[in-house]
C-alpha cells in the first residue's frame, strides 16, 4: 500500500515466473483463446501495471516459445539489455538484466560508503578543534592498560593502531567535520538581490501582457521605470557585495594570505569586451554582434593579399 501510494517518487522493481503465456507483450492484450481463469489473471496483471506505470521489459521467450519470467519497472531508461539463455539448471531460460544504473550513485550508498572511507584526519577541521577537551580525554586513557592487552610484538605495531585509532575516535568527538563544497555549485545569491530578480521578472511580465493586451496603456511607462529603477538597484547590490569581499580578502592578509592571494588571482585575466565599432560606410557606431563582425570582415579583407593569386608581371621582351 505505502508503494502504491508512493510510486512515482520511488525506482520500483517486479520480477518472477508469473506463468502467463496468454500475454502479448507488443500489444498488451491477453489471449482468451486459454480459457476465462487464465485471461482474468492476465487482465489484472495489465490493470496493475496501466495504474503503476510499470513496464515489461523481457522481450524474448523464457519458456519454450512463452514469456512467462517477467520483469516488471517503472525506470525502464535504466535498462540497457535484456538476454534470455538456455541452461541446463531448469526448464525455464536464464533471464539476465544488464542496467546502465551504478549503485554507488544512490544516496544512501554513497553516504553508507563515504562515513567507512572518510573515518580519517584528513575529513576532520582541526582549525576548530576543541583541544583542551581532546588533552584531558588522552589523559583519562589508560594506555598502560591498552599495552598489556596487545600481544608482545617486535615491531609494536599493533599497539600503534590502537593508539592512532583511539586518538582519532577521541578527536571526532571533539572536532567538526570538514565541509565539502557542493560539485559544479553555482555561487551562492544573497537574499536581497533574489528578492530584486523575482520582483523584476514579475514587472517585466506585466509589461509583455499588457503589450500583448492593452499597448496603449497609461501604466507602462511607469512600470518600465520601476524595472530600470530595479535594475539600478540589483547593480548597486552586486558592487556592495563586490566591495564586501575585497574588503574581507584585505583583513586576511596577515591571517590567512592564502585567502587573499586565491581571490586576487580571479583578477589577474581579464577578458575585454569588443566594441563599440565604427562603420566605414556609415560613420556610425555599431553595437550589433552581427554588426561588429562584418566590421572586422572588412577591415582583414582590404589588408589581406594573397601572394599565390597574385598576377605576376611579365618581363618586357
Amino acid at each position: 500500500k505505502q508503494w502504491y501510494q508512493r510510486r512515482v517518487a520511488i525506482t520500483a522493481g517486479v520480477t518472477g515466473d508469473f506463468n502467463l503465456p496468454n500475454i502479448d507483450w507488443k500489444i498488451l492484450t491477453a489471449d482468451s483463446s486459454l480459457g476465462k481463469r487464465g485471461t482474468e489473471s492476465a487482465t489484472l496483471l495489465l490493470d496493475f501495471m496501466s495504474k503503476n506505470l510499470l513496464s515489461q521489459i523481457i522481450n524474448q521467450p523464457t519458456r519454450g516459445n512463452n514469456t512467462i519470467d517477467l520483469v516488471l519497472t517503472n525506470r525502464v531508461q535504466y535498462v540497457c539489455e535484456t538476454q534470455s539463455t538456455e541452461t541446463s539448471l531448469s526448464d525455464h531460460n536464464l533471464v539476465s538484466v544488464v542496467l546502465g544504473y551504478d549503485a554507488r550513485r544512490n544516496e544512501n550508498y554513497y553516504h553508507n560508503v563515504k562515513e567507512a572511507e572518510d573515518f580519517t584526519y584528513f575529513s576532520l577541521n582541526l582549525h576548530k578543534a576543541d583541544l583542551d577537551a581532546i588533552n584531558r580525554k588522552l589523559i583519562d586513557v589508560e594506555w598502560n592498560t591498552l599495552h598489556n592487552l596487545c600481544p608482545q610484538e617486535d615491531d609494536g605495531s599493533m599497539f600503534a593502531e590502537i593508539v592512532r585509532l583511539t586518538t582519532l575516535q577521541i578527536c571526532y568527538a571533539h572536532t567538526p567535520l570538514k565541509e565539502t563544497p557542493a560539485v559544479n555549485a553555482r555561487p551562492k545569491i544573497s537574499r536581497p538581490r533574489r528578492i530584486l530578480y523575482r520582483k523584476k521578472r514579475k514587472l517585466k511580465a506585466r509589461i509583455r501582457c499588457l503589450k500583448i493586451l492593452n499597448p496603449d496603456s497609461l501604466s507602462l511607462p511607469t512600470l518600465e521605470h520601476k524595472v530600470n529603477l530595479m535594475a539600478y538597484e540589483i547593480q548597486q547590490n552586486i558592487s556592495m557585495e563586490i566591495h564586501g569581499r575585497e574588503r574581507k580578502a584585505v583583513q586576511c592578509v596577515k591571517k590567512n594570505p592564502k585567502y587573499f592571494f586565491s581571490y586576487a588571482k580571479r583578477f589577474s585575466k581579464l577578458k575585454s569586451n569588443i566594441g563599440p565599432l565604427r562603420s566605414s560606410s556609415t560613420g556610425t557606431l555599431q553595437h550589433d554582434a552581427k554588426k561588429m563582425a562584418e566590421i572586422l570582415q572588412d577591415q582583414y579583407s582590404s589588408v589581406f593579399s594573397d601572394p599565390d593569386n597574385e598576377k605576376k608581371t611579365q618581363p618586357a621582351i
